[in-house]
């Protein structure tokens, strides 16, 4: 479904205009700091309200505060038979020290396990990752990238310099 949205849609989209119920949910309308939720929407194929409650117990996100970059991340690696780490560092291989510094709460770097910087942008990660579903966490910020297309605030898609701090690829799709 979401697939054939993307596809009619040209420029940077917006992911209020591919996630079922956003314009009707009295949730939506009030929200703010909810780019995990409709990345999760996105993602996941979920209408809003669903993807909120999901943040809110699964990861938890506060009303108008946003989630934790740590707790959204532990929600994923928690759920590995839906959920799938990508390597976002060296493609060869996952990075051991942005996993364990999540996982810990520290602060968060995006380091190669050498120490080198991660140079792993968003316009990189859209080319690597052309198929599947992806939920994408940058510096303070998340969303999806379906099949390649970021989907986000309207400015996510011309942003691509930034680099990604963690991925996850939705499994069985």
């Amino acid at each position: 479904m979401i697939e054939l949205m993307i596809r009619q849609l040209n420029g940077p989209i917006s992911a209020t205009e591919v996630i079922k119920g956003y314009r009707e949910s009295k949730i939506a309308r009030s929200e703010t700091n909810d780019c995990v939720v409709r990345a999760l929407a996105v993602v996941e194929d979920l209408d809003y309200d669903t993807a909120h409650r999901i943040a809110a117990t699964k990861m938890g996100r506060r009303p108008y505060k946003g989630t934790p970059t740590r707790l959204g991340y532990r929600y994923f690696m928690n759920n590995p038979q839906k959920y799938q780490v990508v390597a976002t560092c060296r493609l060869n291989q996952k990075d051991p020290n942005f996993v364990m510094n999540l996982m810990n709460g520290s602060y968060l770097k995006a380091t190669n396990p050498d120490g080198s910087k991660c140079k792993m942008t968003v316009d990189r990660f859209t080319k690597v990752c052309k198929k599947g579903r992806f939920f994408v966490f940058v510096k303070g910020h998340a969303f999806a990238v379906v099949d390649g297309k970021v989907i986000g605030n309207r400015d996510d898609s011309r942003r691509l310099r930034v680099v990604v701090l963690g991925a996850f690829r939705l499994k069985n799709n």
